[in-house]
């Protein structure tokens, strides 16, 4: 078994912690389009279109990145689309909803 490598020690308590926070929170999320009024299909779709861009993004964003070679703008853009994209079928399925 090989020796753990201290200086990244630090770097993987912070992502163990990160993807913990992050994987509890689909099932919440899943309440909360239920909650708002999102009915059983849209609620269905959208957890099914959420993990398949997950799948397809980053190669296909490494391949942009690739094509062009603007790596450091192709990257960020996306990345910062990425944070928001995930909730527009939440915003957008009730119109009437208001916080």
């Amino acid at each position: 078994m090989g020796k753990i490598n201290r200086k990244l020690l630090p770097l993987k308590m912070l992502l163990f912690f990160l993807y913990a926070a992050i994987g509890c929170l689909p099932a919440f999320l899943t309440i909360h389009m239920f909650h708002i009024g999102l009915s059983h299909e849209e609620v269905t779709w959208i957890n099914t279109v959420l993990p398949l861009t997950a799948l397809v993004g980053p190669p296909f964003v490494g391949y942009l990145a690739d094509r062009f070679g603007h790596y450091r703008l192709i990257t960020n853009y996306f990345n910062v689309f990425s944070w928001g994209f995930p909730y527009v079928p939440v915003i957008r399925a009730r119109k009437d909803f208001t916080i």
